[in-house]
C-alpha cells in the first residue's frame, strides 16, 4: 500500500495500524490462505526506507537498477 506525499502523519498512522491489524486478522488470513495468496508483510518503516533509499539512488545506479529490472 501506498500514500502520495504529503498524507498528515495522523493519517499515515492510522492506515498503518489498520494494516497491522488486517495482516493478523484470522478471517483475512484464512481468505488468503483459501485463495492460495502467501501473506508475507513488511512494516510501513521499513517499505518508507527502501521507498527512500531507492528514489536517493545516483543516476548511475539508477540506470543499473532499471537495466537489471528490464526496464529502458
Amino acid at each position: 500500500m501506498f500514500a502520495p506525499p504529503g498524507v498528515p502523519k495522523v493519517r499515515i498512522d492510522a492506515l498503518r495500524k489498520a494494516f497491522d491489524a488486517m495482516i493478523v486478522d484470522k478471517t483475512f488470513l484464512a481468505d488468503a490462505k483459501k485463495r492460495a495468496h502467501d501473506i508475507d508483510p513488511v512494516s510501513g518503516a521499513e517499505v518508507q526506507a527502501a521507498v527512500k533509499k531507492t528514489v536517493s539512488l545516483p543516476e548511475d545506479e539508477a540506470r543499473k537498477l532499471r537495466a537489471a529490472m528490464g526496464f529502458k
